[in-house]
């Protein structure tokens, strides 16, 4: 990604501003992937959830942080080399990775498809190394496309992992076991 300094003349935002807005936008996705579509009961909160992780993830122009002047101008300006990162673009002379997807997404979506049975052969490993089937649980586990560390953050339902964690199976493994076990 190149270096943004050079052109970026305003306020820098705090890493609580960064940190802030990045837990509201994986708040509001966790919370729009918990609602089930088809739950009449749940559409109107579906739909509020939908808005709000658009509205947090609103680039070019993030006119959801109007409120938040040196972050919205932050995030504008990183917005372009971020696009060109993530989606690798029709310049870029990388192979594509799974189902045609260029650059940081194809990477990204091959180290998640490289083993996609890894939760449910632990969930069933763990079951049968206690003699019971699991109690049920809610965990949830995003994945960021780092090198480390392996575990940005975790708390009882959720955690943060990098790519590079997960790309090494009996490491990534490792760690489910030792989450999920007291889960079961």
């Amino acid at each position: 990604m190149p270096d943004l300094r050079p052109e970026y003349a305003g306020p820098v935002p705090t890493l609580a501003a960064w940190t802030s807005w990045w837990l509201d936008f994986l708040a509001s996705e966790r919370g729009a992937i918990a609602l089930r579509p088809g739950d009449e009961a749940l559409l109107e909160d579906q739909h509020r959830a939908t808005m709000l992780r658009h509205g947090l993830a609103d680039g070019p122009d993030f006119d959801s942080l109007v409120d938040a002047p040196d972050l919205q101008r932050a995030a504008r300006l990183a917005f372009q080399a971020f696009h060109a990162w993530w989606n690798g673009g029709p310049e870029s002379n990388a192979t594509p990775g799974p189902r045609g997807l260029r650059g940081a997404k194809g990477r990204l979506v091959g180290v998640l498809g490289a083993h996609p049975l890894l939760v449910t052969e632990t969930v069933a490993r763990i079951e049968a190394e206690i003699g019971r089937t699991a109690a049920p649980f809610d965990f949830a586990v995003e994945v960021l496309l780092t090198a480390g560390p392996d575990v940005l953050t975790q708390d009882a339902t959720s955690a943060i992992v990098s790519s590079a964690l997960v790309a090494d199976s009996s490491r990534f493994a490792a760690w489910l076991d030792e989450t999920l076990r007291p889960l079961a």
